[in-house]
């Protein structure tokens, strides 16, 4: 009986273990999404304080319409392609995410910063840079990360718990008043 319970420790050990391990592991996928996101709103008001300052052109723009899954609703998004050249020389292409209406032709002042001119974004864009998707890419992020974390030390307590747990219990015998 004893190694019966020794094994059913050991396993239970080795369980929990892994249980904590892969808490961990989402844990730190989490954190990473945070840091990942807030290195990202970071740069984006970089660009907005600190960018250098160049003369877009609107290159193109057009509308795409792709079936919603019930496949009767039908989402039309407006793409607009701005190019400009940086200070350095370099042509760059960037596709402009704000929702203004633009054509073909327009000027648009962008802001860049010379290490990443591909991130430029125009000076008239809304906002301080913040947007609902920011706070959702936040809000999950820490969940992971917390939620992770409660399950590392839930399974580390439970392993605890389990190697702390009486090995020599008694064994019954055969004819016994044994309860």
């Amino acid at each position: 009986m004893n190694d019966a319970v020794d094994t059913f420790t050991t396993v239970f050990g080795l369980i929990t273990g892994l249980m904590a391990l892969v808490g961990l592991l989402i844990s730190g996928l989490g954190v990473s999404g945070v840091v990942f996101a807030l290195r990202r709103f970071r740069r984006r008001d970089r660009v907005r304080t600190e960018g250098l300052v160049a003369e877009a052109e609107v290159l193109d723009a057009y509308l795409t319409q792709d079936r919603v899954a019930d496949s009767v609703t039908i989402r039309t998004s407006r793409y607009v392609i701005l190019g400009f050249r940086t200070a350095d020389g370099r042509d760059i292409r960037l596709r402009d995410t704000t929702g203004i209406p633009r054509i073909v032709g327009d000027r648009v002042t962008v802001r860049y910063l010379p290490a990443h001119p591909q991130e430029a974004i125009p000076a008239d864009a809304p906002g301080s840079g913040r947007h609902p998707g920011h706070v959702v890419v936040l809000a999950i992020g820490s969940f992971f990360a917390v939620a992770g974390l409660v399950f590392a030390v839930a399974a580390i307590g439970m392993s605890v718990f389990a190697s702390q747990m009486p090995t020599d219990l008694p064994t019954p015998t055969p004819g016994s008043n044994w309860p």
